[in-house]
């Protein structure tokens, strides 16, 4: 991207930031980029940390592109298939503490992602075979819009189920690395587990399909 920019430095740019932390999201202080825009409000703070002015930083929160991830059938009542869908998701990090955790509820689990050499180019056609849905991030909004009950997991931690009672809350957040401040232990994954509610992850889902869609996103950049 700085390429491009380099490359046509009279045209106008747009700078996103996905991340609070790592060293490659950095914002790039150039004079072309109009505006810089940040997925949640820490990475709003680390925008305005690395030097980029206030009056020039948006707040455009992520969006699901629901043609991508149509909605599943309605959920059973008790949770029977879990899913891990995540990228560092492996033996040696929070995979063994899911996989006991949902071998103890009676859940079956698989796990979606490059740690375990299980990459999906399209995950919509799979999300919807699952019940819930361990992920951070936008990952954790498609399992949403598809309809999972999306419990917030990831190698920084674990958060908590996402509700329609606390969507507010996280979504600004992004369902990111402050969302998630407990340890990824067996019970704690349990505990979870047991807040499961179907009727609650509908009414969620279809929060998610009207405020956070492509379409709509598509229109506020406009």
């Amino acid at each position: 991207r700085l390429a491009a920019l380099v490359r046509f430095p009279e045209a106008p740019a747009i700078y996103t930031c996905h991340d609070a932390q790592s060293w490659f999201d950095r914002a790039p202080l150039l004079p072309q980029i109009r505006r810089y825009a940040a997925v949640g409000g820490h990475t709003r703070d680390r925008l305005l940390a690395d030097g980029v002015p206030a009056e020039r930083v948006l707040l455009m929160l992520n969006f699901v592109d629901l043609a991508r991830f149509p909605v599943r059938a309605p959920l059973p009542v008790r949770p029977q298939r879990a899913l891990v869908f995540a990228n560092q998701a492996r033996e040696d990090t929070y995979l063994p503490a899911v996989r006991a955790a949902c071998a103890a509820e009676g859940l079956a689990l698989e796990v979606m992602g490059e740690g375990v050499g299980q990459a999906e180019a399209d995950p919509g056609r799979r999300l919807g075979g699952f019940d819930v849905v361990f992920a951070k991030g936008k990952a954790a909004m498609e399992a949403m819009a598809v309809g999972c009950a999306a419990v917030l997991c990831d190698i920084e931690g674990l958060g908590p189920l996402v509700t329609s009672r606390n969507l507010d809350t996280l979504r600004p957040l992004n369902f990111g690395r402050p969302t998630m401040p407990d340890p990824v232990t067996a019970d704690a994954v349990r505990a979870r587990l047991r807040d499961y509610d179907a009727e609650d992850a509908r009414r969620t889902s279809e929060r998610i399909r009207a405020e956070a869609s492509l379409t709509r996103a598509a229109d506020l950049w406009c």
